[in-house]
C-alpha cells in the first residue's frame, strides 16, 4: 500500500447522525484546504440520515420528533449553520415562552425569574420560592457562607448540590432540570462530565450562588453590549444574519432541524462524498501490513461487499462500536457506558377545544412526584411560527434511566398514562378535550449516561483505543460532556481533525 502522502486519502465514517455528517464534511474541507485528495464514504444502517434529529411536516406545521432546538451560545452549530447558509433560517423562541413551570405536589408553579439550571440565583428568589420550606430556604442560603468542601476527584451532581444547598433544593427543583437533560438520576450522574462549572464556581467564588450571579451578570452585559448587525423580530421569531446570533437562548430552523441534516447531505454530495444510506457495517478488520506500510482497515457490510480505508471515524453508539471493534479491553470499556431509553409523545389538540394556555414553554416533573411524564413542552408557545393558530401542540417526554419500561409499553398504554398525567397537571386547560392525534416516537438506548467517573474512564478508553487502533477515531455523545446538537458537531469535527493531523504527521516523518 502507498504511503499517506501519496494518492487519495480514503476515509470511512460509520454512522449518519449529526456527528458522522460533521466528521465527513470536516475531513473533506481539511484535505481540500491542504491540497490533498480525499475520498469519503459514509455508512448509515437506517434508511434516513440525521439520527435523533427528525422533523415531521404536516398540514398543521413543522413538528420535531427528536431534538427541537440548540443553544445559541454554542459556537460549533452557529458556525456550521453559517457555513451551510442556514443562518437566515434561525428562529428564536416565542414571546410567550419565557416562563418555565415546575411540578410540586402535582400542581404547576412558575419558576422564579433569575435561575440557573432551575436553581434561583438570587437570595430573594430562594426566600420567595414556593417549592422550599422555611428550613429548606435557610439551608440553601448556607451556600453563601459555606467553605469549599469539594473532593479532589469526581462526585455525583446530587452529592455536590446537597452539600451546597441541602436535600430540598435538589429533590424539589434541581433534580427535575438536571436529570431531565440526561434522562438519568442525579445520584448517578457525574458532576465533572455534566456541570463542571459548578465546581469552578465553588472554588473561584467560594459560593455557587455567587458564581451563578457573576455568570448571569456577565451574560446579561454581553447580550446588551453585542452589536446586532441586523435582526428582524416579529410574531415571536428572530431571524439572524449570520454576524451574531439573535437574542434567544434556544434556536431552531424555520423549516425544522432536519433542514440542517439535508444541508449537510447536499454539501457532502456536492463535494463527492459517497453516502451509503441503508447499508449496515457488519465488521471492521485491521489489515496486517509490513512495518514500512501504513495500516489500513477493511469495512465489510451486510450485503457482502467490502472496501479498504486508510482511516475510520466510528460515530456510532458505544455499544455498536464495541461490537465492531471486537477488542476484549476496549469493547468492554465501551459496553460499560450505560444508555437510557426515552420516548416523546406528541399530542395535537384543536385550539378551539382548549381553554387559554398558561404563559410559558412548558414544565418539568421531579422524580419525587412519581409521574410517568418527565417534562412537557408547549410547542405552540415555544415555536409559534411553526404551527397553525388552529392547533395546540404539546410534547410529553417519558422514560428515565431507572424507569425505562414505559418506553417499551404499547402505544395505548403510553397514551393512557400520559393523558392521565396531563389531566392532573393541566386539567383546567384541557378539560374534557381529547387530542385528535397522538404521535409516539421511541428512542431506545439513546441517551448515554455520564456516571460518576465518566470523564476519567472515557479518557482512558480513548487513549487505549488510539493506541490499539491507529487511524481510527471514536466520536459521539457518549464520549463528551454534552448530548446536544452542538456537542455532537464538535465531536465529529474533532475526530476528523485528529485523523487528518495523524496523516499529516505520518506523511512528514
Amino acid at each position: 500500500m502507498s504511503t499517506p502522502s501519496a494518492g487519495i486519502w480514503r476515509l470511512a465514517v460509520v454512522g449518519g447522525g449529526v456527528t458522522g455528517l460533521s466528521a465527513a464534511l470536516q475531513a473533506i474541507e481539511l484535505a481540500e484546504a491542504a491540497g490533498q485528495r480525499i475520498a469519503v464514504t459514509l455508512y448509515e444502517s437506517t434508511r434516513r440520515l440525521g439520527g435523533k434529529v427528525q422533523t415531521l411536516h404536516r398540514d398543521e406545521g413543522t413538528l420535531e420528533l427528536g431534538a427541537d432546538s440548540f443553544l445559541a451560545r454554542k459556537d460549533p452549530v452557529m458556525r456550521l449553520c453559517r457555513k451551510l447558509g442556514l443562518d437566515r433560517e434561525w428562529v428564536g423562541t416565542g414571546p410567550q415562552a419565557k416562563q418555565t413551570w415546575l411540578v410540586a405536589d402535582r400542581q404547576l408553579h412558575p419558576f422564579p425569574s433569575g435561575t440557573y439550571m432551575g436553581i434561583p440565583v438570587w437570595e430573594e428568589g430562594i426566600l420567595s420560592s414556593p417549592f422550599l420550606s422555611e428550613q429548606g430556604k435557610r439551608r440553601a442560603l448556607m451556600d453563601l457562607e459555606m467553605p469549599d468542601g469539594s473532593p479532589d476527584g469526581d462526585e455525583s451532581i446530587r452529592a455536590f448540590l446537597v452539600r451546597r444547598f441541602g436535600d430540598e433544593m435538589v429533590d424539589r427543583i434541581a433534580d427535575a432540570v438536571m436529570s431531565g437533560i440526561y434522562g438519568g438520576r442525579s445520584e448517578d450522574l457525574s458532576l465533572l462530565a455534566t456541570f463542571p462549572e459548578f465546581r469552578v464556581m465553588e472554588r473561584t467564588h467560594g459560593s455557587v450562588l455567587r458564581g451563578m450571579q457573576a455568570r448571569l451578570a456577565n451574560a446579561q452585559a454581553a447580550a446588551t453590549s453585542a452589536p446586532l448587525s441586523r435582526s428582524i423580530a416579529m410574531q415571536g421569531k428572530a431571524v439572524g444574519t449570520g454576524v451574531v446570533p439573535p437574542a434567544s437562548v434556544f434556536l431552531t430552523l424555520r423549516s425544522g432541524l432536519e433542514t440542517l441534516v439535508e444541508a449537510l447531505e447536499s454539501r457532502l454530495i456536492a463535494l463527492g462524498a459517497d453516502l451509503q444510506v441503508g447499508v449496515k457495517v457488519s465488521s471492521l478488520e485491521r489489515q496486517s501490513v509490513s512495518l514500512r506500510e501504513t495500516p489500513y482497515y477493511r469495512v465489510s457490510t451486510e450485503d457482502g461487499s467490502a472496501r479498504d480505508y486508510d482511516a475510520i471515524v466510528l460515530a456510532t453508539p458505544a455499544y455498536v462500536t464495541a461490537d465492531l471493534l471486537e477488542h476484549p479491553e476496549v469493547s468492554a470499556q465501551l459496553r460499560a457506558i450505560r444508555y437510557a431509553s426515552v420516548a416523546t409523545v406528541l399530542l395535537l389538540y384543536r385550539a378551539k377545544d382548549l381553554a387559554s394556555m398558561p404563559q410559558g414553554s412548558g414544565f418539568v416533573v421531579p422524580r419525587r412526584e412519581q409521574m410517568t411524564v418527565t417534562a412537557v413542552t408547549w410547542l405552540s408557545a415555544k415555536w409559534p411560527t411553526s404551527l397553525s393558530d388552529e392547533v395546540i401542540a404539546l410534547r410529553a417526554f417519558v422514560g428515565r434511566s431507572e424507569a425505562a419500561d414505559i418506553v417499551s409499553a404499547d402505544d395505548d398504554e403510553i397514551k393512557r398514562q400520559v393523558q392521565e398525567d396531563l389531566a392532573v397537571l393541566m386539567g383546567d386547560t384541557i378539560g374534557e378535550a381529547r387530542p385528535y392525534d397522538i404521535v409516539i416516537t421511541r428512542w431506545p438506548h439513546a441517551m448515554p449516561q455520564y456516571d460518576v467517573g465518566h470523564r476519567e474512564r472515557v479518557q482512558a478508553l480513548l487513549g487505549r483505543a488510539t493506541q490499539t487502533f491507529p487511524g481510527l477515531a471514536l466520536a459521539g455523545a457518549a464520549y463528551a460532556g454534552g448530548v446536544g446538537i452542538p456537542d455532537c458537531i464538535e465531536q465529529g469535527e474533532q475526530a476528523a481533525k485528529r485523523l487528518f493531523d495523524e496523516r499529516t504527521v505520518r506523511a512528514d516523518s
